[in-house]
């Protein structure tokens, strides 16, 4: 009878053992999925962007103005190049720009061998016109001369003859002399004519010229060189096009760092100049950067040329200088302060729970050493809310616990 007893009090002893494991992980669990609410005593309220590390001193290259809607890139620096002031930096495919100067400079020579003829043929007109002028001069002094004759010495009809001739003469004379003047003034427009052409061609000739000079384009300052994309969000390369309105090339000191931020629309009204922000990246690990917003833009525009979602751009700019750990380009979080609440009940975004549209938490209506053996959901008023978690401010007190 001894050897059963012995057999039975093994399997009761296994029996409890599982029993007390089961109780363990089952309060574990328990523990796991329930939390105590306490006050916090400072509790910040933040909003959550995206940016990239940027620069406060920017040069930016864009196209060069041209008759052409697009102009083609023959070549551009590498992404992330430290270049040297007066460096090529970006140059532009000008084949037609040389084309359009051969035609300026062959209408420049045509009108520079007008002007030589027209010289000879002015020349030549002065010297017949003035040949004409001479003639006719000595046909009135002619035609003076003989009509001074006294009337009674020639018969009549032959003095009215001299007299008509006189007045023909004159007449024609001052008919020539009115035609010398128009034709002056004709030369002395051509002229004028012929100058405001030569120079609306130099003009051109001029412009060209120098359109040729910008379609190479050297660095106005030493920095790092970082490029730009083109409408479609791709990196500008040699053989891409490039339009009016692209920014082709951008100089950046990187000894001078801030950040760039987008944030939605909706959560833009909260920003403003002079809030604490933390700044967040891979590169610092665990570390948190702080700064200051230092502006807030007024425009709203797409994220993406292709994206749907709106936001505001902004500006933090650090408490010191992290350049020797921030790299030009690099994504970052940023947290932005927006208020601070002391000694209030704060709530996991995880406990809530929604019933007909309310929120509400679950809390314990009987429990035994630390085990729920029943909840009770119960409706909270909500506060604000920063990043998982939201103020209680009413419905839950201080120590009780809620389930995840």
């Amino acid at each position: 009878m001894k050897k059963p007893l012995i057999k039975l009090n093994k399997s009761t002893r296994t029996i409890a053992l599982l029993a007390v494991l089961a109780t363990l992980i089952v309060v574990s669990v328990q523990a796991a999925e329930w939390r105590d609410i306490q006050k916090q005593k400072e509790f910040v309220v933040t909003v959550s962007a995206t940016g990239v590390v940027d620069s406060e001193d920017v040069e930016s290259i864009g196209a060069p103005p041209t008759a052409r809607w697009r102009s083609r890139l023959e070549s551009i620096v590498p992404e992330g190049k430290r270049v040297r002031k007066g460096e090529v930096v970006v140059q532009f495919e000008v084949s037609r720009t040389d084309e359009r100067i051969r035609e300026l400079e062959g209408e420049l020579n045509v009108h520079a061998g007008d002007v030589g003829v027209d010289k000879e043929q002015k020349e030549q007109q002065m010297r017949q016109e003035a040949l004409d002028m001479s003639n006719l001069k000595a046909d009135v002094d002619k035609a003076v001369r003989l009509a001074e004759v006294p009337a009674g010495i020639v018969p009549g009809i032959e003095y009215q003859k001299l007299v008509e001739r006189r007045r023909l003469a004159e007449t024609l004379y001052e008919r020539a002399l009115y035609r010398k003047q128009l034709s002056d003034r004709d030369k002395v427009a051509a002229e004028e004519n012929k100058k405001r052409q030569i120079a609306r061609a130099e003009l051109r000739l001029a412009e060209a010229k120098r359109a040729l000079d910008t379609f190479t384009i050297r660095a106005p300052k030493a920095g790092i060189a970082v490029i730009g994309t083109g409408w479609n969000g791709e990196k500008l390369t040699a053989g891409s096009n490039a339009s009016g309105g692209i920014q082709i090339l951008r100089i950046v000191n990187d000894e001078k760092v801030l950040i760039r931020a987008t944030i939605p629309e909706n959560l833009a009204t909260v920003l403003s100049v002079g809030q604490r922000a933390v700044i967040v990246t891979e590169t610092t690990g665990t570390a948190e950067l702080s700064g200051l917003v230092h502006s807030v833009g007024n425009t709203v525009r797409r994220r993406s040329p292709k994206s749907l979602e709106m936001v505001r751009d902004f500006t933090v700019k650090l408490d010191e200088d992290y350049s020797d750990i921030l790299r030009i380009g690099v994504s970052v979080e940023v947290k932005v302060e927006i208020a601070t609440f002391n000694d209030v009940l704060v709530v996991p975004k995880a406990a809530l729970v929604y019933k007909e549209g309310k929120p509400g938490v679950v809390t314990p209506r009987f429990s035994l050493g630390g085990f729920v053996l029943s909840d009770k959901w119960s409706v909270v008023r909500l506060g604000k809310a920063s990043q998982d978690h939201f103020i209680v401010e009413e419905g839950l007190e201080e120590g009780q616990r809620v389930r995840l």
